[in-house]
Parts: structure tokens; C-alpha cells; sequence
């Protein structure tokens, strides 16, 4: 949702939910998330599911959806649940790979994280450099556009502010190249960052 408009109550939700998973479903000696929250009425055994089944797993879509949001506002602590549910998994996978697919998936992000776009600037502005992102597409890229009188942005994205005009910040995981602040630019620096 954040990709096709930017809200700051958008990225607080995701933020407080992924709180929420973190602490009243990791679990956090052996990795991975439980079915069930931790005042859950008392089972016999707390599920704690790795297998994709008629609908993803909740692992894999956590893992998947902790990474892209820990890559966006760069908070180490969701990465390295992310990471350790992966590793909690492995065994699993290793077994039976076809039953994971939702892990794999996200494995595959987290061997290859997917590059970012965060682009900021005056409202009126972004759209040209938006339809500029959209031509030099790439499918696994992850887009936002935060125009720049949004505030009080966490982590990272603090950082990622606009200078005079539009600024388009890439990023493939944690690292970020240095800014582009000309519409001209953007194009060859998003084809000279295209994964083949």
C-alpha cells in the first residue's frame, strides 16, 4: 500500500504490528513466530508452523514482510528476526524444499535483497520522476514516493531527505547509493542497477 501512496499512518501500523509480532509471537530462543500469542490460552504444544499448506505460511509471509520493512526504515532488529526465523526453518526446508515455498521466497530476499527507491520531494513534483521510476521498471524494485512535508520519519528513512527538489535515494538492503537530485539522471542510474 505504501508503494502506490504514502501515508504516515500506513508505515506506523506496519511498524506497531510488526512490534506486536516481535514481541507477543517470536519465539525468541529457538526462532521463528508461533500460530498463537503469548497469552494464549496454555496448549499442550505452541504451533509453530514452517510448511506452506493451502495458504502461506505464517513464518515465510512474517520473514518476507519484516525484511522489506526493515530494509525501508533500517531497523536492524526486524532484519535479524527475519534471519533468525530463516535459520530456525532451515532444516525444514532443507528436507522438504516444495513445502516452503513462501520461505524460499523470502530466503531469496534475504540473500539478494531487493533494491529500493525512495523518492522525496515536493508533491507536485514526484509524479514525473514516479512515471520516470515506472519506465526503468524492475520487478523486484520496491518504490515509495514520500513527498517531502511528511515528518518524523523512523530510522533511515529519517535520513533520506529532499534537497531543493525532487532527491531519489536507491538502496539494495542497508546501503544506499549517493543521492540523484536530477530527473535526467535517474534513468541511467536505475539501468545501471538492474539485476540480469
Amino acid at each position: 500500500l505504501l508503494q502506490a501512496r504514502w501515508r504516515a499512518a500506513d508505515l506506523d501500523w506496519a511498524l506497531q504490528l510488526a512490534d506486536l509480532l516481535l514481541v507477543r509471537f517470536e519465539d525468541a530462543d529457538a526462532g521463528g513466530f508461533f500460530f498463537t500469542a503469548d497469552d494464549h490460552a496454555e496448549l499442550l504444544q505452541r504451533p509453530k508452523g514452517f510448511a506452506d499448506e493451502s495458504v502461506p505460511a505464517g513464518n515465510g509471509v512474517a520473514v518476507l514482510a519484516l525484511q522489506r520493512l526493515g530494509h525501508l526504515v533500517g531497523d536492524a532488529r526486524l532484519l535479524a528476526a527475519a534471519e533468525r526465523t530463516l535459520r530456525a526453518a532451515w532444516p525444514a526446508i532443507g528436507r522438504l524444499p516444495y513445502a516452503h515455498p513462501s520461505l524460499l521466497l523470502a530466503l531469496a530476499d534475504y540473500l539478494t535483497p531487493p533494491s529500493i527507491l525512495v523518492l522525496r520531494g515536493p508533491t507536485a513534483e514526484l509524479a514525473a520522476w514516479q512515471t520516470a521510476a515506472r519506465e526503468h521498471g524492475d520487478a523486484t524494485r520496491l518504490d515509495f514516493a514520500i513527498p517531502d512535508d511528511v515528518d518524523q520519519l523512523p530510522g533511515a528513512l529519517a535520513a533520506r531527505a529532499a534537497h531543493g527538489g525532487v532527491t531519489a535515494y536507491l538502496c539494495r538492503g542497508t546501503s544506499c547509493e549517493a543521492p540523484v537530485t536530477r530527473l535526467a539522471d535517474l534513468a541511467g542510474r536505475l539501468g545501471a542497477n538492474r539485476l540480469e
